[in-house]
């Protein structure tokens, strides 16, 4: 829950800067990063369930390009190259807050 919160205010301190007055909240970063995060959740709880391979969880961390892509395309109202560099961007500050907590908690 903490590497949720510190990539929610990663995202919304990155939208901020980038783009004042693009009208995104903080209810609208939380989106971006706890949608994928549940999605991600119910499919590494259906891997180990099914006994399927291990790097299908790794797989569905695409999930943090693919649903803040739709996201900032629909909602927001960005192009379609906008949007995929902008959810480029989420995905690397959401892997960047878990390296943090991982070196905070000597999880490595």
């Amino acid at each position: 829950m903490l590497q949720i919160a510190l990539a929610t205010f990663f995202v919304f301190l990155f939208f901020k800067i980038k783009d004042p007055e693009g009208g995104l909240d903080g209810f609208g970063a939380l989106a971006m990063v706890l949608a994928p995060a549940i999605v991600i959740f119910f499919t590494a709880m259906a891997v180990t369930a099914l006994e399927m391979p291990e790097y299908i969880i790794s797989l569905s961390e695409l999930f943090y390009v693919v649903i803040p892509f739709f996201l900032i395309k629909e909602i927001y109202g960005y192009s379609n190259k906008k949007a995929a560099l902008y959810s480029l961007i989420v995905f690397g500050l959401v892997m960047l807050s878990s390296i943090i907590i991982a070196l905070l908690f000597n999880q490595f």
